[in-house]
């Protein structure tokens, strides 16, 4: 049997009954229960392009800077945010990766880098000037 008539056979039973519908369609089921047992690939098989546990959206990102007071810009995956002390955060979105700079007299000078958003909501927190006491939550 050819492709062809394989394909054929699979296909006519769905279009509309014929004079033996039910041999037909009993041979279909088994014929195409044999094709998918003979070519399915086993779950174990399948292996994912990274195993990073990154999401690939801005939302958490976005929200993550927005709690500590700056304010996330994206172009693509590719994000940027200014901080207070004049330094950039510069962000990849697919592979999750940050770098602070901070402007020098030869250029950009990167200050710190590392993975994840919980690493720079850490550096963040820790590098960030101590809040004013007047807008301290009571």
């Amino acid at each position: 049997m050819n492709p062809r008539d394989l394909l054929r056979r699979l296909w006519l039973p769905r279009v509309g009954p014929s004079r033996n519908s039910a041999g037909e369609t009993e041979d279909t089921f088994s014929l195409t229960r044999i094709l998918g047992e003979r070519f399915s690939i086993a779950s174990e098989g399948v292996r994912f392009a990274s195993t990073s546990a990154y999401r690939k959206s801005w939302v958490e990102w976005r929200d993550s800077l927005r709690e500590l007071g700056v304010e996330l810009c994206h172009i693509g995956r590719r994000g940027h945010a200014l901080l207070k002390n004049g330094k950039q955060v510069l962000i990849r979105l697919d592979s999750g990766q940050w770098q602070v700079q901070q402007e020098s007299p030869g250029g950009w000078e990167i200050v710190a880098r590392d993975w994840g958003r919980k690493s720079l909501r850490a550096y963040l927190i820790k590098d960030s000037p101590p809040p004013h006491p007047l807008f301290e939550k009571k």
